[in-house]
């Protein structure tokens, strides 16, 4: 590990003047009072080499000062800077629009620092479109803000860090959607409650406080399950219900009120291996969207009576099937062997029938994106599955 780095200054800004008053903050806080928080030292691989199982990158930092008694949230966000002239990329005030917000763990204590493993850095600067082994220049920059008693970020709080630019070349590897998209972490049972091996999350689509996502539990879902905001036992983003919401759950909930820290208890009111669920990390309610046993692909070839029961990939969040079209046909795809839960084009419920051409395919069926696909290419091979490594927690 070396310094690969140079500290450029960057006049610290909030986005909002004059005092706030927020719901959920019992504070008013003055921004010309507020202490912004510092960027310190970046070590990461040397030459900016990134690889799957490198050592993580570790940003130093100085905690902000709201001079108020309340909860700070930190963030690091990220762009590509310019090779030319990097100064000038410290020299704007960042817009977090553009930005990208880096899957980071972050330590308050002192010394506080901030960990980014290389693979999650990885993913983004592919998802950027830099070409694995060239090399571009990063601008990191910490940000906060205040945080409510159930540790959500308050909007319009935000202070920023100088920023700290660093040269990093990335290595090829495939990008999904845990790569891409804010997520929270589904721990429980059906994992070990390991966070080593979690591979299944909800996810913020589009944004905002909704995560969704559907999670595969095999035949764990009643032995128990909980969510939190990183990979570990934080109690400002460890949630569950509490005992008296617990005790009062009926089996099969549509909806469950958590709260968080160390007394949010296991959900089990679930008892079947397939739930598409929806989480708002701001209410903190969970939603049931639906929920199956198993789902089928029905019509192909004109059998409208026997079920193709697909398998799932867990990695890719995807069921799968190979199927042999002598003809064009049509086909839906249901859940349980039954018609009360169908999809059919364009995967809407209760939708029409899907036409397919004659051909050999494998079918996926992605609920997360809301998409079906046939593969010529992949009909008869392995399923890929997550590497050496890939499972590890990203915090």
């Amino acid at each position: 590990m070396k310094k690969l780095f140079s500290i450029l200054c960057l006049a610290a800004a909030g986005l909002w003047f004059g005092s706030c008053e927020q719901d959920h903050i019992d504070v008013i806080y003055h921004p010309s009072d507020v202490v912004a928080p510092g960027a310190g030292t970046l070590t990461g691989p040397v030459d900016g080499v990134l690889s799957a199982e490198g050592e993580p990158i570790v940003l130093t930092y100085t905690k902000a000062d709201y001079n108020v008694p309340t909860n700070v949230n930190y963030s690091v966000y990220a762009d590509l800077a310019s090779v030319a002239s990097p100064k000038e990329a410290a020299s704007v005030l960042p817009d977090l629009s553009t930005m990208t917000r880096i899957s980071a763990a972050v330590v308050s204590t002192d010394p506080a620092t901030i960990t980014i493993q290389q693979k999650d850095l990885n993913s983004v600067l592919l998802d950027w479109g830099i070409l694995p082994g060239e090399e571009c220049t990063v601008r990191f920059i910490v940000v906060t803000n205040l945080a409510t008693d159930k540790g959500t970020s308050v909007e319009g709080t935000e202070f920023y860090s100088n920023a700290i630019i660093a040269q990093f070349k990335p290595y090829n590897a495939d990008i999904n959607d845990v790569d891409k998209y804010e997520h929270v972490w589904v721990i429980g049972a059906f994992n070990s409650w390991d966070f080593k091996k979690v591979e299944q999350y909800l996810y913020a689509y589009k944004g905002g406080s909704t995560y969704t996502g559907l999670i595969d539990f095999g035949e764990k879902a009643s032995n128990g399950f909980k969510m939190t905001g990183v990979a570990g036992w934080d109690d400002s983003c460890n949630w569950g219900p509490d005992k008296a919401t617990l005790a009062s759950l009926e089996p099969e909930a549509a909806s469950i009120q958590f709260v968080t820290g160390g007394g949010a208890q296991n959900v089990s009111c679930y008892s079947k291996r397939f739930y598409m669920f929806e989480f708002d990390k701001t209410s903190l309610v969970l939603k049931k969207s639906w929920s199956a046993d198993k789902i089928g692909i029905i019509g192909l070839n004109g059998d409208w009576e026997n079920d193709i029961v697909m398998e799932y990939n867990a990695y890719k969040h995807r069921f799968y099937a190979d199927i042999e079209v002598a003809a064009a046909t049509e086909m839906k795809f249901r859940a349980d062997g039954g018609w009360d839960l169908n999809w059919g084009v364009d995967l809407a419920k209760g939708g029409g029938n899907i036409p397919v051409e004659a051909g050999n395919y494998r079918v996926y069926l992605d609920f997360n994106n809301g998409e079906y696909t046939f593969d010529d290419k992949m009909f008869g091979k392995e399923e890929p599955t997550a590497p050496a490594g890939a499972a590890e927690p990203k915090e």
